[in-house]
């Protein structure tokens, strides 16, 4: 996620991708990490940024997990299923896992032909 953000905030600082043919996932994407912090042409400067949105975007997802499988364990009747159990936790995990991987793989795609289209 980190990697893909960045690279969207470079490229279009490059003028090598136009954000007009873009989606607003992608334009959302773009615009949250550039607020956050703009590309710079320092190459320590970069990677800093790097890694401080990487600690940023793992804390994000840490989060995100953990309230979403605290949700799973409110919503079901204790009484009549009994105790969540650790293989459902773990599917539940998995499950939000591959969601986020589908989605940063379409943005990339998304990227990757945004990037071909200027070209041409």
């Amino acid at each position: 996620m980190t990697t893909l953000g960045r690279k969207a905030v470079k490229n279009v600082a490059k003028n090598k991708i136009n954000l007009t043919n873009a989606s607003d996932d992608f334009k959302s994407l773009y615009s949250e990490n550039v607020q956050s912090h703009p590309y710079s042409k320092n190459i320590f400067k970069r990677a800093y940024i790097w890694v401080k949105e990487f600690i940023e975007n793992y804390k994000y997802l840490k989060d995100f997990i953990k309230e979403t499988v605290n949700k799973y364990k409110a919503s079901r009747n204790e009484e009549l299923t009994g105790k969540v159990k650790r293989h459902e936790i773990k599917e539940v995990k998995k499950s939000l896992l591959e969601n986020i991987k589908g989605i940063v793989n379409s943005l990339k795609k998304e990227m990757k032909s945004l990037k071909t289209s200027t070209k041409s």
